[in-house]
């Protein structure tokens, strides 16, 4: 049977507990240790994941007199009740259950996935085209808007209103940023047509055949964007470079410095040059081919695309620097938050991290790749954070070797 509504009137009481976790609209989270129904706030499990992955929730729910089912796909909230501060949302994807409590009752086990999922399996875009030189903001706007109606993206250059003109990268009204280089905008280049695939697919597809345009003449081929659904299903979309993110996304500052307002214990730091891919050769059709590099100078692993559907140099170099854009980082780390109380609720995964630890000499700024969280009763938290190396800069892809092959 659902959750029965005694229990859901028992659960709205939410002064003995410093979170609510909802399923299906009702309350879960456990008001107090102890035999009694719901869900213990230590066995809550979120991974909040930036842009590239989708994020996810673990937790269990006592059931001591079986009476409990989870309905499919049904949607889940874990809210911080002092400031609103969204912890996830997302819907239930599995669930099973154990017999537990002596036998006469049990503990389900529910995991759940996060909005992301939308840019993935969930929104598949048909075939589509964009007119030439249609703004890249509008376009993604567009394909989000006609595919995937339950995500906010409205358009950053729409005729009705018009975001702030200090909008950069993107806040909470306004997701989808300007994607401007030194006031130039991102435009499709060439009429671009789409033969079919997911949400994430389709925008990293325009963006690889966009351009920025300045004075009338191209200054950048291809378009480095990160993209992302929070957990308020806002499509984010920023650009994607050592210094961008969401105009209201905060930087973390942690140090290895005893007394630090944020101390980071168990940091661990590795440097993989072996693994970024330096240059790419593109084979594409009608003789387009040649050598494309990331500006660094580093020669090492090669890479190679071929796609007959590149048929001009623009269209090559946009697929080219696309490619490299998208190399995994040098540095990859970890660290984590002890019995952490986050001074803000605007760091999140996709956000910057600053870093000063000089025993590792990982000291820099990294892009938050993933915060797992953990949860206490006292509302406290314990985060490990996942962080990764820097992409290439927009400068740097623009350097490119040939036109041809050599």
């Amino acid at each position: 049977m659902p959750i029965a509504a005694p229990i859901a009137a028992a659960l709205t009481d939410h002064s003995a507990h410093p979170w609510s976790l909802t399923v299906g609209g009702t309350d879960m989270a456990k008001l107090a240790a102890g035999a009694g129904f719901g869900v213990p706030i230590e066995s809550i499990r979120v991974r909040e994941v930036g842009p590239g992955g989708v994020s996810s929730i673990e937790f269990n729910v006592d059931d001591p007199r079986a009476e409990t089912w989870i309905a499919d796909v049904a949607p889940i909230e874990l809210v911080r009740h002092s400031d609103g501060d969204v912890a996830f949302r997302g819907t239930v994807d599995h669930w099973e259950s154990s017999p537990d409590f002596g036998g006469q009752g049990r503990t389900l086990r529910v995991t759940g996935s996060g909005p992301e999922q939308y840019l993935d399996d969930w929104t598949i875009v048909p075939p589509a085209s964009v007119l030439n030189g249609t703004i890249l903001a509008d376009a993604i706007a567009y394909l989000a808007n006609r595919e995937a109606p339950r995500l906010i993206a409205p358009f950053a250059f729409g005729v009705i209103s018009f975001p702030p003109a200090s909008l950069g990268d993107g806040n909470a009204d306004w997701p989808i940023g300007l994607l401007q280089v030194g006031g130039n905008n991102a435009t499709v280049s060439g009429a671009w047509t789409w033969g079919g695939g997911t949400l994430r697919s389709a925008i990293a597809d325009l963006a690889a055949h966009s351009v920025y345009i300045g004075a009338g003449n191209i200054v950048s081929y291809s378009v480095p964007i990160l993209v992302t659904v929070d957990f308020g299903y806002r499509l984010r979309v920023w650009r994607d470079g050592p210094s961008f993110q969401p105009d209201d996304y905060t930087t973390l500052f942690v140090s290895d410095t005893v007394g630090s307002s944020v101390l980071a214990t168990e940091l661990s730091y590795a440097v993989e040059p072996g693994d970024v891919i330096h240059e790419v050769y593109v084979s594409g059709g009608g003789g387009v081919a040649g050598w494309f590099s990331d500006g660094t100078g580093i020669t090492g692993r090669q890479g190679l695309i071929s796609d007959a559907t590149l048929t001009t140099f623009d269209a090559a170099a946009a697929a080219a620097l696309n490619f490299l854009a998208a190399q995994a980082g040098k540095v990859r780390g970890s660290f984590r938050l002890v019995h952490y109380s986050p001074a803000v609720t605007t760091v999140h995964a996709g956000s910057l991290v600053s870093i000063t630890d000089a025993a590792s000499g990982s000291t820099g700024t990294y892009r938050i790749a993933a915060i797992a969280k953990t949860f206490y009763g006292n509302g406290t938290q314990d985060w490990t954070v996942e962080f990764g190396g820097l992409r290439p800069s927009v400068t740097s892809l623009t350097r490119r070797l040939t036109r041809a092959a050599q």
